[in-house]
């Protein structure tokens, strides 16, 4: 089993890959963020397992923990997109507080 000091900081990287700051970024490197890395991370490092663990041992509080759940809900919302490019990402998504939203009246 993966220990908590590596899963937090696998954590901690699964968060710098989906900041509002990605939007900012070129085409490319927001796609890179969000279609490689954010998808390969998000399913693990926000699943309710890595969560109820990080939580349980004091390493993230409530606040933290829902925040990442809203945002594991932001990565399956952007996985059913059927056109996955900068564009379509940014049409779908606003940036709200630092995470990303999604856009329901699209």
């Amino acid at each position: 089993m993966i220990s908590i000091g590596e899963l937090f900081k696998l954590f901690l990287e699964t968060l710098k890959h989906s900041n509002s700051n990605v939007l900012t970024l070129s085409d490319d490197l927001m796609e890179h963020y969000l279609l490689e890395e954010f998808a390969i991370e998000a399913p693990a490092y926000l699943s309710k397992f890595t969560l109820d663990r990080l939580a349980n041992e004091g390493i993230i509080d409530e606040e933290i923990f829902e925040k990442s759940k809203k945002l594991k809900d932001v990565y399956f919302s952007m996985n059913q997109m059927k056109v996955w490019d900068s564009f379509s990402i940014k049409k779908k998504f606003r940036v709200e507080r630092g995470f990303f939203s999604f856009r329901s009246n699209l």
